[in-house]
């Protein structure tokens, strides 16, 4: 059944009121993975490189609420130029997106990961934090 438009209903015709906020949920890996794709094929529909930009995509939102993955996506959109870089990089070449984002983000990040680190916590020298 459709609804009719509620008279409260924010206006971005020229109402200040109106804010336009982006959510982004939460799911870790796949939730970023989602999301990078999603932002890839955006720009993609607007025929980036042509004419639009991820400012330009996202020049409307006004607020952005995430969690887990979600703020990991737009933790890294915002503030890391490698991680703009690689959705651009998706973009000019969609057909190798996922591998792009797989061997220039997910990879080096699990393989951080899986690396065992020389530093032992003094607390675990197998003496159960005792001294004997």
């Amino acid at each position: 059944q459709r609804r009719a438009p509620s008279a409260a209903a924010p206006s971005r015709s020229g109402n200040s009121a109106g804010k336009l906020a982006l959510t982004m949920e939460g799911g870790g890996f796949k939730s970023l993975t989602a999301f990078a794709g999603l932002t890839a094929g955006l720009l993609l529909s607007v025929e980036y490189p042509k004419s639009a930009s991820l400012t330009e995509l996202f020049k409307g939102v006004d607020m952005i609420s995430s969690n887990s993955g979600g703020t990991w996506f737009a933790a890294s959109l915002a503030y890391s130029e490698k991680f703009e870089t690689v959705i651009l990089n998706m973009t000019k070449n969609i057909n190798e997106s996922a591998n792009i984002l797989y061997d220039q983000i997910l990879k080096p990040f699990i393989g951080n990961l899986s690396e065992p680190s020389n530093a032992t916590p003094a607390a675990n020298n197998g003496t159960n934090g005792t001294n004997g």
